[in-house]
């Protein structure tokens, strides 16, 4: 489950065509991802868990395997049972829909200025981005997964270079070839090789263990961390292509681009990304992005005002006054080293604050702890916390705070 930003704030208070047509474009679809180039061309909602990859699923930089039990569109159709989830789960019913048609943004990015520099800094960007489906949930599953296709539609439109991070092979093949769809439209400026692949990572290792948490989604919160290092290592050590390493490696929400609160121009959000690139990203330490610090402008990427796009959330939370909150946790990366660093000092610091099974449901810290804070509460607080400030840049938004500690 990835969340929007403007339903922070309430989740922390409360899927056959037939066979025979359905392989026959599965197999086209597939031979297809093996020879050709795609610069030719996150209920189980997300969880996110420190763990081996299972099973890798490449799209133009090599190629996979074919699940022929995958049924994934043509448009209209409906996905096999998946006998994983069992017969009574919602998922078994939601509709995949193989198509881009509603991708947009690079339309609107080509009418823009950007300098070839920075376009070239964010070339060197390897995003990772995870999608998980839950069996519980606090939205419809068809709405997370119309949310869900156009990050690899948009993606595959800018040329990013992505990992995506999936619960099973089905859900790889989907958003690859998502991915080739939206890589048929692309704008006039690419922001990398156009290279996608996909993990499927297995969900019953989680690094993070939240124990006064009601929902599965807290999870999700705290292993994201875990999951864009694993990733990150897993590429550099030639574990996943080499066509991924990267300056930098940003986590990026599964359905970012198009969520229940509708279009709003952000996706892929490469103004913010480029300028926390070029304001922190010689100090070589995580990067994060923050409600009060991202306008309309930077979201639609066109000069339309300086008004936050965003409603911010109250910088106090109610329920843990110690903590503060003004990261937005749906993009945050940082270069291997820092990332190797952080990934160090995050489970720490959530152990000494939050009940986990690794402190025995007991942090010991006093005032200072939360049952079950979100990643962003984390993030902010860790910032503006003495004993961990150094795991940020000197500059990091997460210490310019509405309300004062």
């Amino acid at each position: 489950m990835t969340r929007n930003e403007g339903e922070r704030a309430s989740l922390l208070a409360a899927r056959d065509v037939e066979r025979a047509d359905a392989s026959r474009k599965e197999t086209e679809m597939d031979e297809h991802a093996k020879s050709a180039s795609v610069s030719a061309r996150a209920g189980i909602l997300a969880v996110m868990a420190l763990i081996a990859i299972g099973v890798t699923c490449v799209f133009a930089a090599g190629g996979r395997g074919t699940d022929d039990r995958v049924a994934l569109s043509p448009r209209g159709a409906y996905v096999a049972t998946d006998e994983r989830l069992g017969e009574a789960n919602p998922w078994n019913s939601v509709h995949y829909d193989v198509s881009c048609e509603t991708a947009d943004y690079r339309q609107v990015h080509d009418k823009t200025k950007m300098s070839d520099d920075d376009r070239a800094l964010l070339r060197r960007v390897t995003y990772v981005s995870g999608f998980w489906r839950l069996r519980s949930g606090h939205r419809d599953p068809q709405k997370y997964i119309d949310g869900l296709k156009e990050t690899p539609c948009e993606a595959a439109g800018f040329a990013l270079n992505v990992v995506f991070v999936e619960d099973s092979e089905k859900m790889c093949t989907y958003m690859l070839k998502l991915y080739r769809e939206g890589a048929k439209d692309q704008g006039n400026y690419t922001y990398g090789a156009g290279k996608a692949t996909c993990v499927v990572l297995d969900p019953n290792s989680w690094g993070i263990n939240p124990t006064k948490c009601n929902g599965e989604f807290s999870h999700i919160w705290y292993n994201k961390v875990n999951i864009v290092h694993e990733v990150a290592k897993k590429i550099e050590a030639g574990e996943i292509s080499e066509d991924f390493k990267a300056t930098h490696y940003f986590w990026m929400d599964g359905d970012i681009a198009h969520g229940i609160v509708g279009k709003i121009g952000r996706f892929p959000r490469l103004e913010p990304v480029l300028r926390v690139l070029k304001d922190e990203g010689r100090e070589d330490k995580m990067m994060v992005r923050c409600y009060a610090s991202d306008t309309l402008d930077s979201w639609s990427y066109a000069a339309t005002g300086s008004q936050a796009a965003l409603g911010l959330p109250a910088s106090k939370p109610n329920y843990c006054p110690w903590m503060r909150h003004e990261v937005i946790a749906n993009i945050f990366g940082g270069s291997l080293s820092a990332l190797d660093s952080f990934v160090k000092a995050w489970p720490e610091y959530i152990n000494k604050h939050v009940p986990t099974e690794a402190n025995g449901g007991d942090p010991r810290s006093g005032d200072e702890v939360c049952d079950c804070p979100s990643e962003e509460f984390l993030m902010t607080s860790m910032a503006n916390d003495q004993s961990y400030m150094r795991y940020y840049s000197k500059n990091t938004c997460a210490r310019n705070l509405r309300e004062p500690l």
